[in-house]
């Protein structure tokens, strides 16, 4: 009886323990060219996205509307992006948690970040991104998700998007590029996709977007990078051309 008491303490303590771990906690400063910066220490291993608050005291005159910049502490890890953080920072431009241990960009993520213009996640252990992840973040232009683990990105991803521009997604696990992914984005212009295994692309992302260069290094169907300036992208269609030919309409 005493074994099974002592036992049971010992699990609920080690719990409690555990949860006593969590934290957000902003260390906040002005950068001259950046603006108002949280730089935000998220101890959250479990991946919970039940924070009450973020922790953290403001500069003189300054309060969380006035961020528009949240970034990693070096100390930080978590698996995943609590919405607490949109939640907090609805001014937010610049979110930069790159060289952590995120494995998804979920449908809430980002949802309370209208104004979000950049999101950088490199170096993550991203695995997995919902159709919705920037579903509502019509300012964003910038998108860093280089050296994850990415395998597919989902129909619709970026297609709400009117400003995107430059998509980074080198050093991934990537087979297939489909144009559904994008729709019709006139802004896009960069793509990034060096040290994939890519077999296939869907040509209609050509035809789609405004694409003017593509890095392409490292991958099954094709290795080059070309900037394209002619009315057609006819330096791209050419790079690709056995890409374009290994891809079906099926998705999955």
């Amino acid at each position: 009886m005493n074994i099974c008491v002592f036992a049971i303490l010992f699990l609920t303590g080690f719990q409690y323990g555990s949860a006593s771990l969590e934290k957000a906690e902003c260390l906040f400063y002005e950068d001259p060219y950046e603006g108002y910066v949280c730089e935000l220490h998220l101890t959250n291993p479990n991946g919970l996205d039940n924070f009450a608050a973020i922790t953290g005291t403001h500069l003189a005159g300054f309060g969380n509307d006035d961020v528009v910049r949240v970034e990693r502490n070096v100390a930080s890890y978590t698996t995943n992006i609590p919405t607490i953080i949109c939640d907090t920072f609805r001014n937010l431009k610049n979110f930069d948690f790159s060289h952590d241990f995120i494995a998804e960009i979920s449908a809430t993520s980002f949802r309370s970040c209208s104004a979000l213009e950049i999101v950088a996640l490199s170096e993550n252990n991203i695995q997995r991104l919902s159709a919705d992840a920037f579903r509502f973040n019509p300012n964003l232009w910038m998108v860093y998700l280089t050296y994850n683990s990415i395998t597919d990105l989902p129909a619709n991803l970026f297609t709400s998007l009117p400003s995107l521009r430059y998509v980074m997604l080198d050093g991934n696990a990537l087979t297939v590029i489909h144009a559904d992914t994008f729709g019709v984005r006139p802004s896009f212009t960069n793509f990034y996709l060096n040290r994939n295994s890519i077999s296939a692309f869907d040509e209609r992302l050509v035809d789609n977007t405004g694409l003017r260069s593509i890095e392409f290094t490292g991958n099954s169907c094709a290795s080059v990078d070309v900037m394209d300036e002619t009315p057609n992208r006819d330096d791209i269609r050419a790079a690709l051309a056995v890409c374009f030919n290994n891809y079906s309409d099926r998705r999955y």
